[in-house]
């Protein structure tokens, strides 16, 4: 039905019209032809298309129209751009992705079914979507193809039997394919695999551990994967096709195992590890002895005092159980959706929330959809003030009511920033809604109005992922860094009265780290992490100072400073470094091809930066969370690495908050609704795991022997000496 369509549409192209040549389209043309594919927009294709426009128009990174129509499932201009003449197989330059990969992740059955019928390379994926979907059409295309071996179908009839996917077996079946037999592969077998080897040339461990009939196997900073046999030593990724792995066997051991990927091989020898005891959190819980707190000291911004996440003297609880009611002061309503983080300051406790008028869309855990969530019902934009010690809402402002000016990311809010406060002064940015001066008392001193803040995916900008910048406040000054699709900048205001003080553009796209205030050698400095480059700017003018090139292309944690050193890490694929930037670098100080350090570069990593949980430095080290919950603990001065180890053996999901840390504990937030405590030091050692009851996305705050943790719906204020709990009305 869609190439009859397609057919139909070409019957109506007349003789090209850009040119002599085919192709030979104006940049207005180029970018008028990806932009409708990008939106859907059938008509404006068919008519560039009808004026001879080249079907293979690339964008700056080197994506087609094919691309962007694939990603979106936009069958229609899919069949269209095929008969027209598009590849099938241009790779885009930064991801090197192809269409067909593109239709592949978003699971675009049809649109794959017409890329597999004209030719497109693919792999065991997308005889994965075809079986998911119960798509007959495309497994009759991957069948009439006979690109797949009998392997792959043989593993594919057995996936669908277990799913129940009768139809998609019964074809299989026809086409005669038989299941494998992985009989051979029994339980001891893999407990025999199950362990962590290493290849030290590219620094890369990959650890395994049985689940029912498959291995689970997870990469160094990668998203854990299901391998199931396809002989008794050699297992396939079931999510990515064209991984796999042989296991060695000597004499009832496995001293290695090798990666197959792409005609390439990579060996990993086992480590060795000497026992160790049993560090998950005791079935009674830890005690502690109950110490004074020596000084109270507020949680002014975004992981407190410039961003440190240090909160020694303060003594929180070591150990809670919100369901249970152990340990918890008070829980508290909170309306909305907003993942912006608590701030504290005297007896107070600020949040930022968003309130739509129907039940919000979220969704959190590991994923890679980048689609954008459009809502059009009117919100509320709210500054909330709380009692620090029962929770109870003091007040509450509406700062701001519309519909929102851009989309977010469905695993993103409305109210992504944490305001700041010195006390005098609450600072709440909103993004397109405006940057808000409050009192302690909730009366609105000034408002800014930044304009409409688009925030999305730099490679397809029809993704808009929401704000997320929080502001600094430092020596009367609110810093904000905007980092957007077009006019990124970085600006300061005066607190008492709103006026800008300094606005400094950035050749930047977009990013959603909290700048960082670095007090050092006699300056005062903002540090930012960005992705052409991060850098550091005169909080007095807002002049560049130095700058560092070579970051991810995708920024979100904030750079954290120790030890005469400012650490910035970035963890968007393909580039995942960690640089450790002396504090009084000038000018440029990017490293030269091959060189991990300089004179202004102590060191540096190219794989192992972490991208959403921003890292922490504390006493002597540095500690990096990857998404995935694994945990790296670096010598802060040198980048010598002293663990890599999953938290909890991986059992809390993902991470988005940031770690925080007191008194020698390090506590870090799982999306799941766990808290972890981690004994700080240069050895991993589990001291509690300690359950909210309820999705965490927020950096808890800390501060005068409490805990304060925003989870999906509440507020909760955790503390040693509670006793049951409470749930002030509203």
């Amino acid at each position: 039905m869609h190439r009859l369509i397609a057919i139909l549409f070409l019957l109506l192209i007349p003789a090209p019209c850009l040119g002599d040549e085919k192709g030979h389209a104006t940049h207005e043309q180029t970018e008028a032809f990806l932009t409708a594919a990008r939106k859907g927009d059938l008509g404006t294709i068919t008519s560039l298309l009808e004026k001879g426009i080249d079907p293979d128009v690339r964008s700056e990174y080197g994506a087609t129209a094919l691309s962007f129509a694939a990603d979106k499932g936009y069958t229609a201009i899919v069949a269209l751009l095929l008969e027209s003449g598009a590849s099938t197989d241009i790779v885009d330059t930064f991801y090197g992705a192809s269409p067909l990969l593109w239709a592949t992740t978003n699971k675009h059955a049809d649109v794959l079914e017409l890329l597999v019928t004209h030719g497109a390379n693919f792999n065991d994926r997308v005889l994965g979507v075809a079986i998911e979907k119960g798509h007959a059409g495309l497994l009759r295309a991957i069948l009439d193809s006979e690109a797949l071996g009998k392997d792959a179908l043989s593993r594919a009839l057995k996936t669908a039997r277990s799913q129940g996917k009768s139809e998609i077996a019964r074809l299989l079946e026809e086409a005669g394919v038989e299941a494998p037999d992985t009989a051979a592969v029994t339980a001891e077998l893999l407990a025999l695999y199950a362990g962590t080897y290493k290849n030290d040339q590219i620094g890369m461990e990959m650890t395994f551990r049985p689940e029912g009939e498959a291995l689970k196997g997870v990469a160094t900073d990668q998203p854990e994967l299901t391998y199931e046999p396809r002989t008794t030593t050699r297992f396939a990724s079931v999510e990515v096709a064209g991984i796999e792995f042989e296991f060695e066997v000597k004499d009832g051991k496995v001293p290695g195992v090798t990666l197959y990927q792409g005609g390439a091989t990579l060996p990993f020898l086992r480590v060795e590890t000497a026992a160790t005891p049993d560090v998950a959190a005791p079935e009674a819980p830890p005690t502690e002895p109950s110490v004074p707190v020596e000084k109270a000291a507020p949680w002014p911004s975004f992981r407190g005092s410039f961003a440190s996440g240090n909160a020694d003297g303060q003594r929180p609880p070591l150990s809670w159980d919100v369901p249970a009611g152990r340990n918890v002061r008070f829980k508290t309503t909170v309306p909305g959706l907003g993942h912006s983080c608590p701030v504290v300051w005297g007896d107070r406790v600020y949040l930022t929330t968003a309130v739509g008028g129907e039940e919000p869309r979220f969704r959190h855990g590991q994923y890679g959809d980048v689609d954008s969530l459009r809502e059009d019902t009117p919100h509320r934009w709210m500054a909330l003030a709380y009692d620090r010690a029962s929770g109870a809402l003091v007040w509450e402002r509406e700062l701001h009511r519309g519909v929102p000016l851009v989309r977010r990311h469905l695993k993103g809010t409305h109210a992504n920033c944490t305001p700041a406060t010195d006390g005098k002064h609450l600072v709440v940015n909103l993004g397109s809604e405006g940057l808000y001066c409050l009192d302690p008392e909730g009366k609105t001193l000034w408002k800014v109005d930044l304009g409409v803040l688009d925030s999305g995916w730099f490679y397809d900008p029809e993704y808009q992922w929401g704000f997320g910048s929080s502001p600094v406040l430092h020596d009367g000054k609110v810093v904000i860094q905007v980092d957007i699709q077009e006019g990124s900048f970085i600006a300061a205001f005066d607190v008492d009265t709103g006026k800008e003080l300094w606005r400094t553009l950035r050749d930047e796209i977009p990013s959603w780290g909290t700048p960082t205030v670095v007090v050092s050698e006699g300056r005062i400095q903002v540090v930012t992490n960005s992705s052409s480059a991060v850098r550091g700017y005169d909080l007095s003018t807002g002049r560049e100072l130095w700058w560092l090139k070579g970051n991810s292309e995708v920024t979100v944690g904030t750079p954290v400073a120790g030890h005469g050193l400012i650490f910035f890490t970035g963890g968007y694929t393909p580039v995942q470094p960690i640089y450790a930037v002396r504090v009084g670098a000038q000018g440029d100080v990017t490293l030269p091809g091959g060189q991990s350090s300089s004179d202004a570069v102590a060191w540096s990593e190219q794989r192992g930066g972490t991208y959403m949980p921003t890292p922490i430095v504390y006493g002597d080290h540095l500690y990096t969370l990857a998404n995935q919950g694994v945990l790296t603990c670096y010598d802060a001065r040198t980048g010598k690495r002293l663990y890599r180890e999953r938290i909890a053996e991986g059992k809390g999901g993902g991470y988005t908050a940031s770690p925080v840390a007191a008194d020698g504990r390090l506590y870090f937030t799982a999306e799941d609704g766990i808290v972890y405590v981690v004994e700080a030091g240069p050895e991993y050692r589990l001291l509690a795991s300690n359950p909210i009851g309820e999705v965490c996305m927020a950096t808890p705050a800390i501060s005068d022997g409490m805990i304060y943790v925003r989870s999906l719906g509440h507020l909760l204020g955790l503390g040693r000496e509670a006793g049951s709990p409470s749930t002030p009305g509203r």
